[in-house]
């Protein structure tokens, strides 16, 4: 008799168990079902290119369905020094160099009687890069154009790359000096990623995310294999669709609200400092760009980029990306930090550096696809302005004899090099 107790409630308990696991397999691929639904939905109408038909010109977007596509396949690849760069792609809007530079068009102008073309490098993050904007509609190829139909011959170079801090692109500067490619001006574009970097870190000065890069950090040896199976499994689990669809349920109920809070708050105590810091450290990597210039002969300017929240008139549009109470913390450091810098450019006794941080304040259309990412539109302003800044800069360069303004030695004809 207590054999066939047993028996039973082990039959109970595994039909039991395999109910509950047939229930979370069906919830997992119910989920799983309607996150593909969602994310074909998003890729197909995607928010980040709605601003562009804010403009009564832009009503007409079809392009965008096959451009948010191109955005969701193109992916990054492991850089030394750098982290990061793109790997190499081809479509119809989005076109990617071996080297990892996105296109420019034009990309370059025909060279003058003596066989050459003046040549800029651009570096900035996301928003140099393009995000949102077809490869002929990135603030670079605006700029190219403008400087074209001034009659300036012209090759402008993207450096730009997501999520890059200014400090990554000094470094991507450096690497290719060393390799003897020298420009005749270099342009860098900031002021998002150093300020969030700084927000997300608790420090200035370095890569974004860098805690994952701490973590990864000998996690192959045999004596941190553990450490590698939890985060394994960890990854796997915040994988499953269920678990997603959990978080994302809390996170609406605001049950997860209080989980992040009291470490966002205690990074922020120190709010006043840490943006100071962003500033010096940006000033910091301006005189290594400066001392570069002296050396290898080059010319520069820096500008410091706007953000929705220097803009007076928003948009309806912009007012549903603004952002909620949610995100206070990190809009009052972004304004902080913002007018740290905007003190300090009265400070600075040249004309290489240019605070545009206002430039879109009083317009009322929609300009911003997001908190700081800029529209295609609002990508040909900031390029008319940057042109203003160019012409006098490339005139007085182009003056000035070229064996003269050149680096001593051609490091690209050493062997280390080749």
């Amino acid at each position: 008799m207590a054999k066939f107790k047993m028996l039973t409630y082990l039959q109970d308990t595994w039909l039991i168990l395999g109910i509950t696991l047939f229930l979370l397999v069906l919830l997992e691929i119910i989920c799983s079902i309607a996150f593909l639904v969602r994310d074909h939905v998003t890729v197909s109408d995607s928010r980040i290119l709605d601003a562009q038909s804010q403009r009564e010109e832009d009503r007409d977007t079809p392009w965008r369905n096959e451009y948010a596509k191109e955005m969701e396949e193109n992916s990054l690849r492991w850089e030394p020094y750098i982290y990061w760069r793109r790997k190499p792609y081809e479509g119809k809007y989005i076109n990617i160099n071996s080297d990892g530079i996105r296109l420019t068009t034009p990309s370059q102008t025909s060279p003058d009687q003596a066989g050459r073309s003046l040549r800029v490098f651009m570096f900035g993050g996301s928003t140099m890069w393009g995000t949102g904007a077809r490869d002929a509609c990135t603030i670079p190829s605006f700029l190219a154009k403008a400087l074209q139909g001034r009659g300036k011959r012209i090759e402008i170079i993207n450096f730009g790359e997501t999520g890059y801090v200014s400090t990554q692109e000094v470094m991507l500067l450096l690497l290719q000096l060393r390799k003897g490619n020298v420009p005749d001006m270099v342009i860098f574009y900031d002021g998002v990623n150093d300020t969030y970097s700084a927000y997300q870190n608790g420090i200035a000065g370095i890569p974004q995310n860098e805690v994952n890069r701490v973590k990864e950090f000998n996690l192959l040896k045999p004596e941190r294999l553990q450490d590698l199976q939890k985060t394994s499994a960890k990854g796997t689990l915040n994988n499953l669709s269920t678990i997603r669809f959990v978080k994302g349920l809390l996170l609406k109920l605001n049950l997860r609200k209080e989980l992040k809070s009291i470490p966002e708050r205690n990074k922020l105590d120190n709010a006043e400092h840490l943006a100071e810091q962003v500033v010096h450290t940006y000033l910091g990597n301006m005189e290594i760009v400066k001392a570069l210039a002296a050396s290898y002969r080059f010319k520069f300017l820096f500008y410091w980029q706007p953000t929705i929240f220097e803009k007076n008139e928003l948009s309806d549009y912009e007012k549903g990306v603004y952002g909620g109470q949610d995100e206070q913390d990190m809009q009052d450091f972004y304004k902080k930090t913002y007018r740290i810098m905007r003190r300090t450019e009265s400070l600075l006794d040249d004309n290489t550096f240019h605070d545009i941080s206002t430039i879109f304040l009083d317009v009322r259309e929609s300009v911003y696809i997001d908190w700081f990412h800029t529209s295609e539109h609002g990508n040909n302003r900031i390029a008319q302005a940057m042109a203003e800044d160019l012409v006098p800069l490339l005139e007085s360069y182009r003056d000035a004899v070229k064996q003269d303004t050149a680096p001593d030695v051609d490091f690209a004809t050493l062997p280390l090099h080749r």
